[in-house]
């Protein structure tokens, strides 16, 4: 656990890391590390990760930049679809009974990202439109902030909208709006894998889990796959105790 604990405050900047090998998960877990195995493993499938900074948001944070970057090569009708949802959301809340006078000035930084930022870095293109999109995600209070906590909302959204996500609810919490309330609206909350599915869902993305809990000493790695992602939006992340970074094939 002290090694979770030392990433996690390492990675309080930036926001997201650079883009490291994978081998530099050896130079955070020493050779006796029981995560080791499984980092070996990840290296026959995963060529590189970015760290991702663990403030409570990291899933969210992490999601968000995979999409993004996306959305640099995906069709245009993949940005037109997703800037669709994200507009018509904050009426979908209202009609919820959130408050859209407290949830409007997220959900236009969040329109913003998509109709500004997005379109200008998909014209650049290449390295300089990967840039454009790691620098604002990297901004401390920055646009990408706003729109990660929004994330939160809509994923509560997606989880009232469909019944089927009540099955797979903790005895913990009485209904699934106690479960928004207490899991997913807070900032600081981490995504477990219910939030996971319903952002996997609502955003239409495929979204792959490896899970690194250095359990196995043979180093075999858990995956999840969830959402289908049907026009090619996809999101790659690594799971260990309490934190999730971002991997690339």
């Amino acid at each position: 656990m002290d090694e979770i604990e030392s990433i996690n405050e390492a990675s309080s900047t930036p926001l997201v890391s650079q883009l490291y090998p994978i081998s530099h998960l050896n130079t955070i877990f020493p050779p006796s590390s029981p995560f080791r195995p499984q980092i070996s493993t990840l290296s026959s499938t995963f060529t590189s990760l970015r760290i991702i900074k663990g403030d409570g948001s990291c899933f969210y944070r992490a999601f968000l930049y995979a999409i993004l970057t996306s959305l640099l090569t995906s069709p245009p009708s993949v940005l037109h679809r997703l800037t669709t949802y994200i507009k018509t959301s904050l009426s979908l809340l209202g009609d919820a009974g959130y408050s859209k006078d407290a949830l409007e000035m997220f959900h236009d930084e969040f329109v913003e990202l998509l109709e500004v930022t997005v379109k200008d870095c998909r014209e650049k293109g290449g390295q300089e439109g990967m840039d454009g999109i790691h620098k604002v995600m990297t901004e401390e209070g920055g646009s990408a902030e706003y729109c990660c906590w929004y994330m939160r909302p809509l994923c509560s959204l997606q989880l009232k909208s469909d019944p089927k996500y009540s099955s797979f609810l903790p005895s913990s919490y009485s209904d699934i709006s106690d479960f928004c309330k207490r899991e997913v609206e807070p900032t600081g909350r981490e995504c477990d894998q219910l939030q996971v599915i319903a952002l996997a869902e609502a955003f239409e993305a495929r979204v792959e889990v490896s899970y690194v809990d250095g359990h196995d000493k043979e180093g075999k790695v858990t995956k999840h796959t969830f959402g289908e992602g049907t026009d090619g939006l996809m999101v790659n992340v690594m799971y260990r105790p309490g934190h999730y970074d971002l991997l690339y094939p």
